[in-house]
């Protein structure tokens, strides 16, 4: 693509959750976006390493669908979903 000098371009310096998703917005308007990501893969606290043919979630940890309502309907529009936790944390009362 080519851009003039004075076009407004913009630069996203998050490649979490949040970053993706404006990306997501950007690009369905076809906008043009610049992403800088300090690692070598976007994500964010969305990471699950393998260690010798295993995986581990390292995060994010939970949120509460009822509690986070921005954050399900974030999740919910990206396409993802969540997954029950068995701990409530108090959280049902």
């Amino acid at each position: 693509m080519t851009y003039l000098l004075n076009q407004r371009i913009p630069l996203l310096s998050v490649g979490g959750l949040s970053g993706i998703y404006a990306v997501s917005l950007l690009a369905a308007e076809n906008r043009p976006f610049v992403i800088l990501e300090a690692r070598n893969r976007v994500g964010g606290r969305i990471f699950n390493p393998e260690c010798q043919g295993f995986f581990s979630d390292l995060g994010p940890s939970w949120y509460w669908p009822e509690i986070h309502p921005k954050m399900a309907r974030l999740i919910q529009a990206m396409g993802l979903r969540g997954a029950a936790s068995p701990e409530t944390n108090g959280m049902d009362r």
